[in-house]
């Protein structure tokens, strides 16, 4: 962590947030966080670089996965990765998954996180990462908006809160889950934005701060709309945000409404009412698994085939020839 920190102005910060936010978010490497990092096209032959206000960040090929949008973003680094000390806008959380990785806090603090710790790092406060041996990183980026809107939380809590170090112990398998989605070729993102929340709220809740009641959960009017509207859509792409808007109410609002009136997470649910549908398409006369599958919302017929056998211990060919069979029988 050689590299001087890229600092960056103090003195009026909405100005800067609007005529500077190419430069805000140093730690991921491509243009998908408001085109704040651009890959340059110099690449050496074990290295990719990417320069944010004069900070190279370093990454051997095939090591970094991203998910997210502009105010959200779910991130996979693996070794060999070092990221310059930088500031940025969104609150940080960093996630080891395996190997041990160094953190630079602020200017005179640093830690090395293993598997089963977390580090929350606040907005505009200085940090820097680098890969000790190898492993695999997850990070996650929210803007404090995002948090508002989505975690029922104030921004001057988000920011009251002071860098920590955390147990993490209890989204080990969950943030495993999360770096195998981030680099599937079918990509759930409804599962995905549900974990990024999950793993948000928990170290949220670890720092003391609590969602707000406000909005009641014994008024489970919004809860029906979006059940109407997934049965209507069921075969379309899906997200939590959608779901959230649908309803008028925060996603964490939304993951406890299904959890209290149906049991259930809204991922899961959109799966078994996709899989309900997918049976009865495929009890009809000439019925075809890859245009059922897409018919059903599955990115593929992969997909869709081990969705199906987790469901039903069988798949999707072999449910469509017993039903049909069954059919013949019944109608000779």
């Amino acid at each position: 962590m050689g590299s001087p920190a890229c600092r960056l102005p103090v003195a009026n910060r909405a100005h800067q947030r609007a005529t500077d936010r190419q430069s805000l978010i140093a730690n991921h490497t491509r243009a998908r966080l408001s085109s704040c990092i651009v890959l340059t096209e110099q690449h050496t032959r074990d290295h990719a670089r990417c320069k944010v206000r004069g900070c190279p960040i370093v990454l051997a090929p095939d090591t970094f996965a991203e998910w997210g949008t502009s105010d959200f973003l779910l991130a996979s680094f693996s070794c060999p990765t070092i990221i310059p000390q930088h500031e940025h806008f969104p609150v940080q959380l960093s996630f080891p998954v395996c190997g041990s990785w160094s953190h630079s806090l602020g200017r005179n603090r640093s830690a090395v996180l293993v598997p089963g710790e977390a580090a929350f790092i606040p907005s505009g406060e200085t940090h820097g990462t680098r890969g000790i041996e190898q492993g695999e990183l997850i990070t996650i980026n929210a803007e404090l908006e995002w948090c508002e809107e989505n975690c029922d939380l104030s921004a001057a809590s988000i920011r009251r809160a002071k860098c920590e170090i955390m147990s993490g112990k209890e989204l080990q398998g969950i943030l495993c889950g999360a770096s195998a989605l981030l680099r599937a070729r079918d990509r759930d993102e409804l599962y995905l934005g549900s974990i990024g929340l999950t793993a948000t709220l928990a170290v949220f809740h670890h720092l003391g701060l609590r969602p707000g009641h406000n909005i009641s959960i014994h008024s489970p009017g919004s809860l029906r709309r979006v059940v109407r509207w997934i049965d209507e859509h069921f075969g379309e792409k899906i997200n939590l945000a959608l779901l959230a808007s649908i309803a008028d109410c925060s996603q964490w609002h939304l993951i406890r409404l299904f959890d209290s009136f149906i049991g259930t997470s809204p991922a899961r649910y959109i799966v078994e009412q996709r899989l309900q549908k997918s049976c009865e398409f495929l009890r009809a006369p000439g019925s075809d698994i890859t245009e059922t599958a897409l018919r059903c919302g599955f990115s593929n017929q992969s997909h869709f085939t081990r969705a199906f056998v987790r469901k039903y211990g069988q798949a999707p060919g072999a449910y469509r020839t017993k039903r049909q069979s069954s059919r013949s029988i019944l109608s000779s």
